[in-house]
């Protein structure tokens, strides 16, 4: 697995730098995981749901 450490920005000298964290692997794959859960539910419920007949 890969390591994720903290960068920093750069900044003016003086000025306080705010550290960024990096998304980690672990992350990644439970957003990825949600996304394709809310994709399949949404075919579902577009599939299912009744037709208007006029």
């Amino acid at each position: 697995m890969a390591q994720c450490g903290v960068r920093v920005k750069n900044t003016a000298p003086g000025s306080r730098a705010q550290p960024i964290s990096t998304i980690t692997d672990v992350q990644l794959a439970i957003f990825a995981n949600m996304l394709f859960l809310l994709v399949v539910l949404y075919h579902h419920v577009a599939v299912n749901s009744p037709k208007k007949q006029e």
